[in-house]
């Protein structure tokens, strides 16, 4: 072998080691960015707080689960003692973007959510072993957290009185009532186990009842 093609034989040996080289890194430097990709944060996996309420009982939160196509939330109720552990945990089929917490009392909170039209319903959750109770149309009555009134199957006619504490209900007929009222009272007062009422009717005045529910108070 010539000289001259001795050298022609190592300049291409040498260049084909620095390709093979540069491939095996270039290999190597892409298995190691795969294998250290951190996967993208999903933000429809986490629960978003939508409201809250405390009493000096206990602490409600009201969260959204995106996961769940906009139609499912869960409540948490636990102590008013900074434990973190949860006393009571539901899941609530009621939409993330319509609902909120109306109201809490010492007893229970409200969640309440619009349901189309006019029509709006409200979520009891209750402290203690009671089971939740939904009711549509609903209102409270001014001076006593465990009475409300609410509308069942739109018959607006008749307003029903609900203890929240028993679970007992009498229904008033209201014949008279203007239908764009949908049943809902102006006023609604509890005094001397009866329940004070003013509605506006058909005919444009204010009718006032005053209705006895002794039978439903205990």
């Amino acid at each position: 072998m010539s000289f001259f093609h001795l050298i022609l034989y190592l300049f291409c040996s040498l260049l084909v080691c620095t390709l093979g080289s540069s491939s095996t890194f270039l290999n190597q430097a892409t298995s190691a960015s795969q294998s250290v990709r951190t996967p993208l944060h999903h933000e429809s996996n986490t629960d978003h707080v939508i409201d809250s309420c405390s009493t000096d009982s206990f602490i409600c939160i009201l969260e959204a689960i995106p996961s769940e196509r906009n139609n499912k939330c869960r409540v948490t109720i636990k102590k008013n003692n900074r434990s973190a552990i949860a006393e009571k945990e539901l899941i609530l089929d009621v939409p993330i973007d319509r609902s909120s917490i109306n109201y809490c009392t010492q007893e229970y909170a409200v969640i309440g959510f619009a349901c189309g039209g006019p029509c709006s319903s409200r979520i009891f959750i209750f402290s203690d072993k009671r089971e939740p109770t939904q009711l549509s149309y609903c209102r409270r009555v001014k001076n006593n957290d465990n009475l409300v009134t609410h509308i069942q199957n739109e018959e607006f006619d008749d307003l029903i009185i609900h203890n929240l504490k028993n679970g007992k209900e009498l229904i008033v007929n209201n014949p008279d009532i203007d239908w764009m009222q949908y049943g809902q009272m102006d006023t609604l007062v509890f005094s001397n186990d009866s329940l004070y009422m003013e509605y506006l009717n058909e005919n444009g005045g204010t009718t006032k009842k005053t209705i006895s529910i002794s039978e439903i108070l205990n």
